[in-house]
C-alpha cells in the first residue's frame, strides 16, 4: 500500500495485488472481464493461483469458492526459481543441485580431458550458479555441496567422491595468472551480487524493489546504523547488511545540503562512517546526537562545529571546513580505483572483493591463445607438481618400486621426467632441433627460465611453448600405457605423435582464421628455417 503497488507483469504473467477481500477481488474481476471484451484475451482460472497472508479462514474459503481459485502456499518455482519470503532452505535449492547433477551426469560417458570438463564447469554449470547467485544469497551448506560435486567431476569425471583432488577447490578459484584455473568462487560472487543490491538502493530510485525496501527498512532509519542481526527484518535483507562492510570501499556521498546524510553513519569523508573511525563514544565527546542529520550543522555556505577534543577530531573538522555545502540534494558516488562509475560492472567488483594471490611468474608459459587446451591443464598441474609421480607415491608412504619407468635409470620425478630422462630427452631435443634451436636447456628450472627468453621471431616464441606443452603432455601419457596398460612406444612414435598434434594445431588456427596459424604450421611441417635462439 505504502509503495503503491497494485500489479506486476512480465512476460505473459500478471500478479496482481488486493486485499484480502471479497469486494476488492470482485473488482478485479470486474476489470478483467472488461479487459477481456475490449482485447478478447481472457484469465486461464485453471492457471491461476491466490496467495493470501493474514486472511480469516472463512473468508478465504469464500474466496475459493465464489471465484474458483487455488490457495497456493510459497515457496514456488517462477523462471525456474524459488519464490520464498523465507530463509532459503536446501530443499529450496533441490532444483539447482538436480540441474547440476544432470548437467554432469549427462556429460560423464564422453571421456572429456581435465580441459574438458574445465570448460564444462566454467560455462554451462557456471551460469547456473550465476543465474540463482543474481537472486539469492545461497546458503553455505548448499555452495559447499556444489564445490564438492563440481571439485569430483573435474578431477575423476564422476559424482559423489570426495577424495584424491590434486589441488584444493579453493586453490582452483584463484585467476590462472595466480596459479588457478580461473573458476569463480561462489562465496565471493555471491558476495558481488549482494553488493549490487546495496548499489540498487542508492543508484536505482526508480525500481519496485528499491522503492519497497526503502519504505519497508529504510524510511527512518540509515542504511548503515541498522543492525544486521536484528530479528524483525527478512533473511535477504540481514544478508545484504552483512555486505555493507564492502560496499564502503566503493560508494561515498556528495555533500550539497546535507538534508539527506547522517552525521555519524553516512560516508561523507574520507574516513568513512564517522561513528567507526571516532569510535562509539564521539557522539558523546563531541555533543553531536547520533542520528544527526549534516544538515544540523549546516550554516548557510560554512559549518557550525563543536570545539575538537582530540587529534582525530580536528583531522575530521579541518575537512568538513573544506566542504563548501550548497543548495542543492546529496547524492552518491560509485568509485573503483578512485575512478567515478555510473554502472555496476560485476565482473569488475568481483575483482575488488576476491582474495588474491601473488601472480605467478609461470602463467603465460602455460596459458596462451596458442595452447592445446588438454596440453595447459597438464602442463598446470606439473608446474604446481601435483601429478602422481613415482617419487610422489613413495612419499605418500606406498611401497613400491620408484624407478623410472621410460629410462629405468634414476627415481622418477617431475624433474627426472622434463627432460633429465634420457627417453624424453631425445623427444625433447628433436623437436627443438626442429625449430633450429640451439644450446636448448633439460633441466626443469633451466627451461623454465629459457621459454620466456626472447627469441628472433615470436612465432618460434610460440612454437617453442607449444612443443613444450606437448612434449609434456604426450611423454607423461607414455609412462601411463606403462603403468596401467603395460604397452610401450618407442621414442620415435611419441615425437611423431608430438608433432602430428602441433600440426593439427596449426591447421586448426589456419582454418579459424588465426593469423599465428600459418605460421605455426610452417614450422612444424618445413625443414627450411631461419635460424632462431
Amino acid at each position: 500500500e505504502e509503495v503503491q503497488l497494485t500489479h506486476l507483469s512480465f512476460a505473459d504473467d500478471l500478479l496482481i495485488f488486493v486485499e484480502g477481500s471479497n469486494q476488492s477481488v470482485a473488482g478485479v474481476f470486474t476489470v478483467l472481464s472488461q479487459f477481456e471484451k475490449l482485447s478478447g484475451l481472457a484469465v486461464n482460472i485453471s492457471k491461476t493461483s491466490m496467495f493470501c497472508s493474514g486472511v480469516p479462514e472463512t473468508i478465504l474459503l469464500e474466496l475459493k469458492n465464489r471465484f474458483a481459485l487455488v490457495s497456493g502456499s510459497l515457496p514456488i518455482r517462477y523462471l525456474g526459481l524459488p519464490l520464498s519470503s523465507k530463509k532459503l532452505s536446501i530443499s529450496d535449492c533441490d532444483p539447482l543441485l538436480s540441474k547440476i547433477r544432470m548437467k554432469l551426469n549427462g556429460r560423464m560417458h564422453r571421456h572429456l580431458s581435465l580441459a574438458g570438463r574445465l570448460r564444462l564447469l566454467s560455462s554451462v554449470i557456471s551460469g547456473l550458479i550465476m543465474f540463482w547467485t543474481q537472486a539469492f544469497f545461497l546458503p553455505k551448506t548448499v555452495i559447499r555441496k556444489i564445490n564438492s560435486l563440481c571439485s569430483s567431476f573435474l578431477w575423476h569425471g564422476k559424482l559423489d567422491i570426495p577424495t584424491g583432488a590434486r589441488v584444493s577447490w579453493s586453490a582452483l578459484s584463484f585467476p590462472k595468472s595466480e596459479g588457478g584455473l580461473g573458476i569463480r568462487s561462489i562465496s565471493s560472487w555471491n558476495d558481488t551480487c549482494g553488493l549490487k543490491l546495496i548499489w540498487m538502493i542508492f543508484f536505482r530510485a526508480g525500481s519496485i524493489w528499491v522503492a519497497w525496501m526503502r519504505n519497508r527498512y529504510l524510511s527512518r532509519n540509515c542504511l548503515w546504523s541498522l543492525n544486521e542481526d536484528s530479528s524483525t527484518f527478512s533473511w535477504m535483507f540481514r544478508k545484504i547488511l552483512k555486505t555493507r562492510q564492502k560496499a564502503l570501499s566503493f560508494l561515498c556521498i556528495q555533500i550539497g545540503n546535507g538534508e539527506d546524510s547522517f552525521f555519524w553513519w553516512d560516508p561523507w569523508t574520507p574516513f568513512g562512517p564517522l561513528i567507526n573511525y571516532l569510535g562509539s563514544q564521539g557522539p558523546t565527546n563531541l555533543g553531536i546526537p547520533l542520528q544527526a542529520l549534516v544538515k544540523d550543522y549546516i550554516s548557510g555556505d560554512g559549518w557550525i562545529l563543536p570545539p575538537a577534543r582530540s587529534d582525530r577530531h580536528v583531522e575530521v573538522f579541518s575537512y568538513i571546513s573544506s566542504i563548501v555545502p550548497s543548495q542543492s540534494n546529496d547524492y552518491p558516488i560509485w568509485k573503483v580505483d578512485d575512478q567515478i562509475r555510473t554502472s555496476f560492472v560485476s565482473k569488475e567488483i568481483w575483482g575488488k572483493i576476491r582474495l588474491v594471490n601473488p601472480e605467478v611468474p609461470w602463467h603465460s608459459l602455460v596459458w596462451n591463445r596458442v595452447a592445446i587446451p588438454k596440453h595447459s591443464t597438464t602442463a598446470w598441474l606439473f608446474m604446481l607438481d601435483r601429478n602422481p609421480t613415482l617419487n610422489r607415491l613413495v612419499s605418500w608412504g606406498l611401497d613400491i618400486e620408484s624407478t623410472c619407468l621410460l629410462c629405468g635409470l634414476e627415481q622418477e620425478s617431475r624433474d627426472h621426467l622434463f627432460f633429465v630422462c634420457s627417453f624424453s630427452n631425445h623427444i625433447w631435443l628433436q623437436l627443438m632441433h626442429r625449430l633450429r634451436l640451439s644450446s636448448v636447456p633439460s633441466q626443469w628450472e633451466d627451461i623454465l627460465s629459457w621459454l620466456p627468453s626472447a627469441s628472433s621471431s615470436p612465432i618460434i616464441s610460440l612454437a617453442r611453448l607449444q612443443g613444450w606443452q606437448a612434449c609434456i603432455y604426450e611423454i607423461w601419457r607414455e609412462r601411463n600405457r606403462r603403468v596401467h596398460d603395460g604397452t610401450t612406444l618407442t621414442s620415435h612414435k611419441v615425437f611423431h605423435k608430438i608433432l602430428c598434434l602441433l600440426i593439427n594445431k596449426g591447421t586448426t588456427l589456419r582454418n579459424t582464421g588465426s593469423t599465428r596459424g600459418q605460421p605455426l604450421l610452417r614450422l612444424w611441417t618445413s625443414g627450411n628455417l631461419s635460424r632462431g635462439r
